[in-house]
């Protein structure tokens, strides 16, 4: 684990400088480094600022990133989110994360359901020229899984001898985030069984470099 601060993280990304191992070493001369990073949340002003100099610095333009979800549930930010992130990597690989699938509370989704944003937001990488599907980056080969949590994950035994506990279906906002195909739950596991079925598909994945990355 690094015991990095906020700060010195965010200077090392910025700067392109390899004096930490935390991206894969390039096997090729000129095939770059390969990044991963999550949680990017960039609907909070002070993330896209930071996403924002990364472009700026440009010293990204031969590195490879995956960027694996939570970046916002706007489509507006994530849009914007995305366009950056192609124009600073030479390639991005993307698969969505809980909150990109959100629909409810300014989530864009008009009464589409959270399928129909995933399949928007892979239709939309694919004008990006953001790769979806498996790849090749620095010398790996990049495969994003879609994925969605199965009440079975939950092995932990219930809390006994404490009156009031709401149930998770009450406190976890995907349960008021997300709206699903007809039925289609999250409590019975069938919504992790849907989003997971869509890795059975045939998919291009689109990806380097070749996409729409303006504004």
């Amino acid at each position: 684990m690094l015991s990095w601060s906020k700060a010195s993280l965010a200077a090392y990304f910025e700067s392109g400088v390899n004096s930490h191992a935390t991206a894969s070493r390039p096997s090729e001369p000129g095939q770059g480094r390969l990044y991963a990073v999550s949680d990017v949340h960039t609907d909070k002003p002070e993330n896209m600022a930071w996403w924002r100099r990364l472009e700026e610095c440009g010293a990204h333009r031969a590195d490879s990133l995956i960027l694996a979800g939570d970046v916002s549930h706007r489509p507006d930010v994530l849009l914007e989110t995305l366009q950056i992130a192609a124009r600073a990597f030479r390639t991005v690989h993307f698969v969505p994360g809980n909150h990109d699938l959100w629909v409810r509370g300014g989530g864009g989704g008009g009464g589409g359901t959270s399928i129909d944003r995933l399949l928007e937001i892979e239709a939309t990488c694919a004008r990006l020229g953001v790769c979806t599907a498996p790849a090749l980056a620095a010398g790996a080969i990049v495969v994003p899984i879609l994925s969605w949590h199965h009440p079975s994950w939950d092995t932990e035994p219930d809390i006994s001898g404490w009156r009031g506990i709401p149930p998770v279906e009450r406190c976890l906002m995907d349960y008021h985030m997300t709206r699903w195909p007809p039925g289609v739950r999250q409590e019975d596991g069938s919504a992790a069984a849907a989003v997971d079925e869509l890795n059975d598909r045939p998919r291009a994945g689109g990806g380097g470099g070749g996409g729409d990355g303006g504004g």
